[in-house]
């Protein structure tokens, strides 16, 4: 196996790569096919894994990549399409002839009109003193806000529902969200504090939920270097099958 280093500008949108971090080049089986494998995945995972693999697999790289923007541009990121023409550089052709300037342009313009309307309603609801509104509110401008990579924002958009919370599913919906932004930010401080306050709240999660926190305890155990509790952790999870298969299955 041979080793590349990224350059400086490859470290904001690379999936877990830093500058001049050394990455391993990978030769990919006999038979990979990478629409096949993409295919398990949805959403800021399945760009994740089309950016790792055309950073590490010199041979899928422009297939990746190509794959990657069309990913980007189904969603509203428009700051990570950027990026990610940044990164790629002229390896699939000259930028001008890549570079969608029309889809940035209205995405952004719908993204501000939508943070707009949601910022306005969060202010009808305030003047209207409905506390589950208020939060619903908060909910919604951190989604906006997650959906177009503003990860800060989104953070503190979640945190502020605590204040409107009335149960313990609000608490519990306040924490797996800002768990989510933590994960995306790698920031396991948050994912961990978070973690222990969704198992403070009385009311049990459901089974799904509580999967949900098992891995995010996992990831932030293998950040710290912790393998073997992060092993514990991940396999201790228990998963039920779908109705319409046997248990077995």
């Amino acid at each position: 196996m041979n080793t590349m280093e990224l350059d400086e500008g490859a470290g904001g949108a690379g999936a877990g790569a830093v500058a001049g971090e050394q990455i391993v080049e990978v030769t990919p089986s006999p038979g990979f096919d990478l629409e096949t494998y993409i295919s398990n995945y949805t959403g800021r995972t399945r760009a994740n894994r089309l950016r790792f693999i055309a950073l590490r697999v010199p041979s899928l790289q422009n297939d990746a990549f190509r794959m990657l923007l069309q990913e980007i541009k189904s969603g509203q990121n428009v700051q990570l399409y950027r990026d990610t023409l940044e990164l790629i550089g002229d390896k699939l052709g000259p930028a001008e002839q890549i570079r969608d300037n029309e889809w940035m342009e209205k995405t952004q313009e719908n993204n501000d009109k939508t943070l707009e309307k949601l910022e306005v309603e969060l202010c009808q609801h305030k003047l209207n003193s409905i506390k589950e509104k208020v939060r619903m509110g908060h909910n919604d401008v951190g989604l906006h806000h997650l959906a177009t990579g503003n990860l800060n924002e989104a953070l503190k958009c979640f945190v502020r529902t605590r204040d409107y919370g009335t149960t313990g599913r609000h608490t519990m919906d306040m924490c797996m969200h800002v768990i989510r932004v933590g994960l995306e930010m790698g920031n396991y401080s948050h994912v961990t504090n978070y973690i222990a306050k969704a198992e403070q709240v009385p009311d049990q999660p459901d089974a799904g939920t509580a999967a949900r926190l098992r891995v995010a305890a996992g990831l932030a155990l293998l950040d710290g270097g912790k393998y073997k509790q992060a092993g514990l952790k991940l396999v201790s999870m228990r998963l039920d099958p779908p109705k319409d298969r046997p248990a077995d299955g």
